[in-house]
């Protein structure tokens, strides 16, 4: 069963200070050392080494304020534009996983960005990632009512240049070469306030059934109320995964 959560969409603390718990929970123990592309303020950093305080932290954040904060949390700070930044100068390397906490889709090129991050990774490293599902129902019911409104946060984020469904976030791990070994769906809990139409949002997924159903399509709700995914892969000679 798919876990409930506060997630962006609810969460009232500072965007840049929170922890993402499903990802952090998707973390692998005792990781040594971690590259954190865009830290922000160094939260989930200092959480995973709560947990495990032998582990090595770098981040690279582009907005000053929060790699400010960050080095008080990680290990090494990196300010700067993550997709244009030289691997080789990236202290801490090299490193068990690449973390990517809601930063993917604000890249301009992500599969470009990725490949350049990929090298930093020991053979068997991890990647692990949160992504906004732009399949989710209420992207739908914007769509159908003519809208597509850029807030500050959330799906409709105004500094979003990329969106993943389910289908095409598997595809772009497996693209880089990466073999996909966990998603997680991450269901927000009822009546978020920062998504609207809650009270009717069973009505618009029985339509989407009917629909898919008729179009000969498979349906599955978690696919419609996911509103982020959480996935783990990992770089293997293979390329096989459970996905």
């Amino acid at each position: 069963m798919a876990p409930e959560y506060s997630g962006p969409a609810a969460d009232p603390a500072p965007y840049y200070t929170r922890v993402n718990r499903p990802l952090l929970d998707l973390l692998p123990p005792g990781l040594a050392a971690v590259l954190d592309v865009g830290c922000g303020a160094g939260a989930l950093g200092r959480a995973y080494r709560e947990r495990h305080p032998h582990s090595a932290w770098t981040g690279i954040e582009v907005h000053p304020e929060a790699a400010a904060e960050a080095r008080r949390h990680l290990a090494h700070v990196v300010e700067a534009d993550a997709e244009s930044i030289d691997a080789a100068t990236v202290p801490g390397g090299p490193f068990d996983a690449l973390v990517y906490a809601d930063s993917l889709e604000h890249f301009r090129d992500p599969d470009t960005a990725l490949g350049r991050h990929l090298r930093l990774l020991r053979p068997g490293g991890v990647v692990c990632a949160s992504i906004p599902n732009v399949q989710h129902w209420s992207a739908i019911l914007n769509l159908v009512a003519g809208r597509w409104e850029y807030r500050d946060e959330g799906l409709f984020d105004r500094t979003h240049l990329r969106f993943f469904t389910l289908d095409s976030l598997v595809a772009f791990f497996r693209t880089a070469g990466c073999a996909v070994e966990e998603v997680v769906p991450l269901i927000p809990r009822p009546g978020v306030p920062a998504i609207s139409g809650w009270d009717r949002h069973e009505a618009l997924l029985a339509e989407l059934e009917r629909l898919t159903a008729s179009f000969g399509l498979p349906f599955d709700r978690r696919r419609f109320l996911a509103y982020q995914y959480v996935v783990r892969a990992r770089v293997l000679p293979t390329g096989r995964g459970r996905w």
